[in-house]
């Protein structure tokens, strides 16, 4: 094979390698997220994505709920009892109140 074939077919390949390396950057997943205060309780969650945009959404306590479209690794959640989440992390660790401050994991987020 030719040293310009060779080299169109190795570049096509590397192109090819960075393409499917972009999709799955900012492929999304599904993640657990679990209230693990008691039965009367309410978990309120803040999912702060990167890089940019929130979702609020609220947990009964012993419960579970699967959210899609995340970035594990990359978005992170506030979450609060019996209280709103704050809107961002300083808020949070400010809070007169216990929250939480995570980055989204794959599998469970309590």
């Amino acid at each position: 094979m030719p040293v310009t074939k060779r080299s169109l077919a190795g570049l096509s390949g590397v192109m090819a390698l960075v393409c499917a390396m972009a999709i799955a950057a900012n492929a999304s997943e599904n993640a657990i997220f679990e209230c693990t205060s008691g039965a009367s309780q309410i978990c309120y969650f803040n999912i702060l994505r990167q890089p940019g945009g929130t979702q609020t959404f609220a947990v009964q306590g012993h419960q579970r709920i699967a959210m899609a479209g995340l970035a594990p690794g990359r978005d992170w959640y506030l979450v609060a009892v019996d209280h709103a989440a704050p809107a961002s992390m300083a808020a949070c660790q400010n809070a007169n109140f216990r929250c939480k401050a995570a980055i989204v994991q794959r599998g469970t987020n309590r």
